[in-house]
């Protein structure tokens, strides 16, 4: 083993003694000092000196390991040695890994699944030594995953451990006297926090985090825990204030800019007056000030500086900012966590106008990053997927603000070659939307400037990029893996969990609608009691099902599945291969790609071999206005819904309207609340639908229509038999659903080349529908009459009703995406609210519809609202006669509204086709 790799090595077993000194026992203070001493004594060593010094150094740490094993003995007398050594060897073995660069995913998922097999039984109580382990995940999957969901799940689970110990009256992980398990439940509240920052859950966050300021603050003023806080640990207990805080500053600040960061000034303020207060009392105590470490008092000054930024005070910021101790000396490799510290003197410097030396500041940040990548170590693998691209990304928006497009254009590219790598690193889609959101921004960016300098070519690229990965976000899960059962263990769980949301709904009532919307009735207050019990059961699922997505990962076939697509968007998303001169050439469709988030909007126009950029006129707020006011007109069936489609169309139609010339079919990319607008109801100068001119679909991108949708155009038409599985009325609330399927069934049943299954009532069972959809070659078109549900607090649990009750009939998101219906042409969702999800950081829409897209089905029709049973069942009815007769599903879409565009759009307009036109 050379110099190096020991190094490495010593510094690993030392880390891990750390971690074993909080969680197990309170080590010898000797061989405390004589590690501090070997540790400076080795930084000063010659390369000869070195050997010697690590070998006393290892034999110091084993010793301080026989230690913390033989006191957590006593301490945990319920615990056999043999566990403890367990626990030990299972914490050293990880530890090593983790502060190996190297091996940093993969030792997080060894450490999930060993949480997974101590949570595994139903009264699962785990080992007080392992308690700081949920912290550790938690945390790991927050920063190094972007899993925010699995994180929170994990530090739920913690903290509710922990109180269960308490309860018991126990304390002791340390020494005795000490309440470590306390602590360590602080720790993991702060870890909540921290997931909820992360996700945008800006309130829940805070409440997370006033659980964590209370706590410190009960306990240190209750003179019965007077010992406790005498202990070397004490400020770093303090300090997870300020750990709490940030977090919450900077989700307000992302959400909404400054001003809403503003909000929560005064209440960081008086934490960190708390929090100043107790570090300075505590500092008194020379046991205690020797835990007052730079890595404790950063957190600490990083806080103060972010609220005199809120403030307005960039200066005195920059002072505070300038106190971290020991900055000048400290090893930018070792130290990764500078970066934030020097993120914070950027913004404050271009605060002040003094862009070239914030951009000095950003490049300093680059700088560690650089330097801590060659050491490898578990904090950078951590802030390299939570952070790496901020310095390119902070130095573009300087230089763009500054004027130098040509300089922020460089550094947005440098940001987004970041983003590409960094991307390969999430395994889940869920975890890749969560990392989009913030992402996207950088796309963003880049691709208004390229449009600025008329670099048209380039901006499309970066659009085919960015849409790819959205459609990798949607799609990748499903494309890439054969579908797997669930392990037997984590099924029981689930199925457990399901039970207990059946009750739910049955204590709910079923009721019945005229829509196809589901309803609930009953006392207020015991609805939103029912919510939020159905919230917490829909959170514990989802840690359960994430868990067993990753046993069924170990599983998967590397290979990608052959002509799939999802190798074409990460072609294209690592910008190896762009397929949008697919669309620049059909001479037969126009494709529209709006990008309206952010100013200024613009709309780029594909087609007749041409590339058109637009930039609308309208900002971005005045356009979300408009669309939102149309919609309400609709859904809401009111007379003035002409009125409302006519602004839509000048913003956004009329300044391309001489590019529509000639054209019967148009292809619409949507961005932010466009997914919501029903584009053939939008009314053009002569006071007509679009729709009475055009055959209008929606994609979610330009390389899933070029690369997956165009390539199966037609092919339901040259089929020479189909077939339809229909199911309808499934709970017997929707009698003219009913009718609906049994036309649709008679209909098909009169053309020669088609046939139908027909499941209406107790016989439309999803259980059934499962196995029959996805026998290849049975079905070409899928037909589901039924009501859509859904649960705005979390899209991906909105579901259709089959029949029976609870679990048995719901049809979830989170299910239908893991079907295999890429043998279906088409999906036909004849109910509510099939394509209203939420608008994520991907540009895409989390609902039923694209539930059935990333099953695999290239064309769907879904609702934008709650339908009338008879206006749907008559809509539908025409569409299969179109349909039937050998037209495509776009063109009989758009014949059957046309046939009942006397009506209100209310009854026509929800329905979309999510495919080509």
């Amino acid at each position: 083993m050379n110099t190096k790799k020991a190094l490495v090595r010593l510094l690993i077993v030392s880390s891990f003694m750390f971690f074993a000194m909080t969680l197990m026992a309170q080590p010898d203070p000797k061989l405390i000092q004589r590690m501090q001493e070997l540790s400076a004594k080795l930084g000063k060593a010659t390369e000869a000196e070195k050997p010697a010094i690590m070998e006393a150094l290892k034999k110091n740490a084993e010793e301080m390991m026989k230690g913390a094993s033989r006191q957590s003995d006593k301490s945990s007398p319920a615990a056999g040695k043999s566990d403890v050594s367990k626990t030990a060897d299972f914490f050293y073995d990880t530890m090593t890994k983790r502060n190996d660069g190297h091996h940093f995913e993969e030792t997080l998922e060894a450490m999930v699944e060993q949480l997974q097999e101590d949570t595994s039984s139903k009264d699962f109580l785990i080992p007080k030594e392992k308690l700081f382990f949920f912290r550790q995940v938690s945390t790991d999957l927050s920063l190094g995953m972007s899993d925010y969901r699995r994180a929170l799940a994990v530090a739920q689970i913690g903290i509710d451990q922990c109180t269960r110990h308490m309860d018991k009256g126990e304390k002791d992980i340390a020494t005795p006297g000490d309440n470590q398990i306390f602590f360590e439940r602080i720790a993991l509240k702060r870890a909540k926090s921290l997931a909820l920052a992360l996700s945008n859950r800006i309130e829940e966050a805070k409440a997370a985090a006033d659980e964590v300021i209370s706590d410190i603050w009960n306990s240190y003023s209750d003179p019965a825990s007077t010992k406790m806080w005498n202990s070397v640990f004490s400020i770093g207990n303090v300090i997870f204030i300020s750990q709490s805080i940030l977090p919450v500053l900077e989700a307000a600040e992302r959400v909404g800019g400054e001003e809403e960061a503003g909000n929560y000034r005064s209440w960081a303020e008086t934490a960190l007056a708390t929090e100043t207060f107790m570090i300075d009392t505590l500092s008194k105590n020379p046991e205690c000030a020797a835990y007052k470490t730079t890595g404790n008092v950063r957190m600490l000054v990083q806080a103060k500086g972010e609220i005199l930024l809120l403030s307005g005070n960039a200066t005195e910021a920059i002072q505070i900012l300038s106190t971290y101790p020991d900055e000048a000396k400290l090893d930018p490799g070792a130290n990764p966590y500078l970066i934030f510290l020097y993120f914070l003197r950027a913004k404050a410097l271009a605060k002040m106008g003094n862009d070239v030396e914030a951009l000095q500041w950003l490049s300093k940040a680059e700088q560690t990053f650089l330097a801590a990548q060659k050491t490898n170590s578990t904090a950078f693998n951590m802030l390299k997927n939570f952070s790496r691209w901020w310095p390119s990304f902070f130095s573009g928006q300087i230089q763009e603000k500054s004027g130098h497009i040509d300089e922020a254009i460089k550094s947005y590219s440098v940001a987004t070659g970041h983003l590409r790598d960094l991307y390969e690193k999430f395994k889940t889609a869920s975890a890749r939307r969560e990392f989009s959101k913030e992402s996207d921004k950088v796309y963003s960016r880049l691709i208004r400037l390229l449009l600025e300098k008329k670099q048209e070519k380039e901006a499309l690229e970066k659009i085919e990029e960015s849409q790819s990965k959205a459609v990798l976000d949607l799609f990748g899960d499903t494309l890439k893996k054969h579908r797997k059962q669930w392990p037997p263990a984590l099924k029981e769980k689930s199925d457990e969990i399901r039970r207990e949301l059946d009750k739910i709904d049955v204590e709910s009532g079923s009721g019945s609608s005229s829509t196809r919307g589901g309803v609930t009735r009953g006392d207020p207050a015991a609805m939103e009691q029912r919510r939020s019990r159905r919230l917490k059961l829909i959170s514990d699922f989802e840690s359960v099902s994430q868990q067993a997505q990753l046993e069924i990962q170990k599983e998967i076939d590397k290979k990608h599945i052959s002509g799939d697509m999802d190798s074409a968007m990460e072609n294209a998303f690592q910008g190896r291969n762009y397929s949008a001169k697919t669309l620049i050439d059909d001479k037969n469709m126009l494709t529209l790609i709006y990008l309206i988030r952010e100013d200024p909007c613009w709309v780029v126009v594909l087609g007749d071999g041409k590339l058109a950029t637009v930039k609308l006129p309208a900002d971005a707020a005045k356009i979300r206005s408009a669309v939102s006011k149309f919609r309400k007109a609709l859904v809401g069936n009111r007379d003035d819904w002409k009125e409302a489609g006519k602004k839509v169309f000048d913003l956004l139609i009329s300044p391309i309207k001489e590019s529509l010339q000639g054209k019967e079919r148009l292809l619409v990319i949507p961005d932010g609340n466009l997914w919501y607008v029903p584009f053939g109801a939008i009314v053009d100068e002569g006071g007509n639908p679009l729709v009475s001119k055009f055959r209008i679909g929606i994609a979610p991108g330009v390389g899933l229509a070029a690369k997956y949708m165009l390539p199966l155009e037609g092919q339901l038409e040259k089929e020479t038999s189909h077939a339809i599985d229909i199911v309808a009325n499934p709970d017997g609330s929707l009698p003219h659903a009913q009718k609906e399927g049994e036309s649709i069934a008679e209909l098909a049943k009169s053309r020669k080349t088609w046939k139908a299954d027909l499941s209406v009532g107790d016989k439309a069972m999803k259980s059934s529908f499962v196995v029959e959809s996805e026998t290849k070659g049975k079905y070409q078109v899928l037909h589901l009459a039924t009501h859509g549900v859904l649960e705005e607090a979390n899209p991906l649990y909105s579901y259709l009703i089959f029949s029976g009750a609870g679990d048995a009939g719901r049809f979830e998101v989170k299910e239908i995406t893991n079907l295999d219906l890429r043998h279906i042409s088409l999906a036909v969702l004849s109910a509510c609210n099939t394509a209203i999800g939420t608008v994520a950081g991907g540009n895409e829409v989390i609902c039923l519809q694209t539930a059935f897209q990333e099953a695999g089905i290239p064309c769907t029709l879904a609702s934008l609202w709650e339908v009338s049973d008879e206006s749907t069942a008559r809509l539908m009815s025409a569409f299969y006669g179109n349909l039937f007769d050998g037209k495509s599903p776009g063109e009989s879409m758009t014949l059957a509204i046309r046939s009942m565009l006397s009506e209100h759009p209310n009854s026509w307009a929800p329905f979309q086709v999510y495919g080509l036109p």
